[in-house]
């Protein structure tokens, strides 16, 4: 009877609230194995220079710190709990483990999708995007999974509770005293079950040191609260402007270009029109393909220089705006440049003509409360921003579909205000700049008339293009009418390519890769060309700008520009980056017909003769180039920085980037 009374004492003393930890600890396990699973091993291995795959036991031993983390948590959670009210005890318990829960759903998510852990301020961006566009909710956030999750774990809690009950109501005077008493719930028994795991994990054989050989528990709450944005920035203190430019030329082997007589103020006085296709890699607009269904773009190509292998800077559309109207790179660290420097101003093609009197606007459908992108355009000197009434409205009816109808709809309330402004600046024999941003081929794509359901993406893409196609025509007969055709500079590109694997499940998350980067690039200039003049080398949306202002025969700021005319053969000598840190947790760059890009999720670095890497492109960490891609690329993205900290009026902003931390 005596054994019997002990053992239900120990019973009743373990403590059942603290059990809602495991719901989190095993999620961990499971982030852990999708990691190491999707690439991790092999990355690894190749990175170590291993010629083996690794043994099962030391497979295992990749879970290590998660086993030792989940296990300290747990007995972290059990000291708090004792000191706790036991009214407490499972609330407290429960809602960490909600909390850790969630965002580990949501950094697998983010692992699936873009190839990385994101942090919470990239997730809100992300969120004020879906505010303007909330039916991509569904297909981004994963919403049939997440609400498993929910019932799953309100399942498990409800349970718990009721366990609870049930052992509260048939425990005896003495269970309760002793629950209550010296013993409390922190018995050796609880105490032996978290000791256990450390044991086991710290048995497991030793794999030389690895970015997945950490708790991938404490990595995923890190990275949704610390966003790592230290870059090397000492070597550039203390330069001046010029002399910042003249260091990146240097790194960069980029041309000093001089202007080619051949094309130099060809178009002098004359228009720009941008018209950027949203989400257009390459491989939807081939620029040198077919275009018999494209009856407009294939006129204006018969008079534009083609980019053959041409690339945007970042997949993101406000970076690659950023790249295409000011010829510079964008941040190389997760903060974009207007949040860490609110007050710079950046000359660009917008700023110089805005000066010349030029009307500058952008004409976009897509706006919302605080847009990074709105702030962005008024640093870059463009005057006007026009948006559609109805821009922030959320649609009525059902979400999804009243969402892909009100889109084209704005589209074409945004083009009817560029037409507006084109015929009344044609009127006051005014010269414009202006930017069209239609959202139409924003994935997911509105449902057409006259489609097959369950088309391939590349043909859906091209039914969104005719479309588009169709208002570059409207565009190209109304210039047509004010004569002003002929004396407009017309560049046509692509944003950004196809970014995480809901837009195209054939994308590897996380790489950089020319499905993301490759873009079509057309300029149109019939003064400068009777020909088609197609480019085959590596160009950059950092070119776009010089480009045009060549054309126009404007030298005012042009020593200020990281690009060069797309015409100048030197570009074929020329490092060019692609950046995608704060998406894909990686950057690249282009040089010597080489393609190299770094991982921050995996450390890995890759060396392959395209912009697309596979595992047997792993670059081994003890050789010189593993050293050499690294510092590279930190070293730009230092540079980039420092030049920014420039164009901020005062010394205060400035120390923060050129004094090196603790300075």
């Amino acid at each position: 009877m005596r054994n019997e009374r002990m053992s239900t004492i120990r019973f009743s003393s373990w403590p059942f609230w603290l059990l809602p930890w495991i719901v989190p600890a095993a999620a961990s396990l499971y982030l852990k194995s999708a990691l190491l699973l999707a690439s991790g091993y092999w990355i690894t291995a190749a990175s170590l220079g291993m010629t083996r795959d690794f043994a099962f036991w030391e497979k295992l031993s990749f879970f290590k710190m998660d086993i030792a983390a989940a296990a300290l948590v747990a007995l972290a959670l059990l000291l708090i709990g004792d000191l706790l009210p036991r009214r407490f005890r499972l609330p407290f318990v429960s809602v960490v483990s909600a909390a850790v829960t969630l965002t580990l759903y949501a950094q697998l998510r983010a692992f699936r999708v873009v190839g990385q852990f994101l942090s919470f301020r990239m997730f809100w961006s992300a969120i004020t995007w879906g505010l303007r566009a909330p039916a991509a909710y569904a297909a981004y956030l994963g919403i049939r999974t997440a609400l498993l999750l929910a019932v799953g774990t309100v399942g498990i809690l409800a349970a718990l509770c009721w366990l609870l009950k049930r052992r509260e109501q048939a425990e005896t005077p003495l269970e309760a005293k002793v629950r209550n008493g010296m013993l409390g719930t922190v018995s050796w028994v609880p105490i032996l079950c978290c000791a256990l795991p450390l044991l086991f994990a710290f048995s497991l054989p030793h794999v030389p040191s690895n970015p997945y050989n950490s708790s991938v528990l404490v990595r995923a709450i890190r990275a949704s609260w610390y966003e790592d944005e230290t870059v090397p920035t000492e070597e550039f203190a203390g330069l001046t402007t010029s002399g910042l430019f003249s260091r990146y030329r240097e790194i960069d082997h980029a041309p000093n270009s001089q202007g080619d007589a051949r094309y130099w103020g060809k178009a002098k006085d004359g228009n720009v029109l941008f018209f950027v296709l949203e989400t257009m890699p390459t491989r939807f607009l081939p620029p040198a393909g077919d275009m018999d269904d494209l009856p407009n773009l294939q006129q204006l190509r018969e008079h534009s220089f083609v980019g053959l292998d041409h690339y945007t800077t970042f997949p993101r559309s406000h970076e690659a705006l950023f790249s295409l109207l000011t010829s510079w790179y964008p941040s190389g660290v997760p903060e974009m440049f207007e949040d860490r420097y609110p007050s710079m101003r950046v000359p660009g093609i917008m700023a110089v003509l805005s000066a010349r009197g030029y009307y500058t606007a952008i004409y976009s459908p897509m706006r919302g409360g605080a847009s990074p992108d709105e702030r962005m355009f008024e640093q870059l000197g463009v005057e006007h921003q026009i948006y559609p009434a109805d821009a922030f409205a959320p649609p009525a009816g059902n979400l999804r579909d009243e969402w892909l109808r009100s889109r084209v709809t704005r589209d074409l309330a945004t083009l009817g205000f560029l037409k507006q402004d084109i015929r009344r600046c044609a009127s006051q024999g005014r010269h414009f700049a202006a930017v069209f941003l239609p959202q139409i081929s924003h994935l997911p794509y509105p449902d057409l008339p006259h489609e097959e359901p369950g088309q391939d993406i590349r043909e859906q893409a091209r039914a969104i293009l005719r479309i588009e196609d169709g208002w570059l025509g409207q565009l190209v007969t109304l210039l047509q009418e004010e004569h002003q055709l002929d004396n407009t500079v017309i560049v046509i590109t692509g944003d950004h390519g196809i970014r995480n694997q809901e837009e195209d499940p054939r994308l590897v998350p996380g790489m950089i890769d020319e499905y993301s980067f490759h873009v079509p690039l057309f300029i149109y200039a019939p003064k400068a060309l009777q020909h088609t003049m197609t480019i085959p080398w590596v160009t950059s949306h950092i070119d776009v700008e010089p480009t045009v202002l060549d054309l126009l025969g404007i030298h005012q700021e042009r020593s200020l520009e990281e690009g060069s005319p797309i015409w100048d053969a030197q570009l074929a000598e020329r490092t060019t980056y692609f950046f995608a840190n704060s998406l894909f947790g990686a950057a690249a760059y282009y040089s010597n017909d080489r393609f190299y890009m770094r991982s921050d999720m995996s450390d890995a670095v890759y060396a392959s003769s395209t912009l697309h890497f596979q595992t047997n492109d792993v670059v081994s960490m003890n050789s010189p180039e593993y050293t050499r891609v690294s510092n590279h690329l930190a070293r730009m993205a230092g540079l980039q920085q420092v030049i920014a900290a420039h164009f901020i009026p005062g010394d205060k902003i400035r120390r923060r980037v050129l004094l090196p931390s603790g300075d």
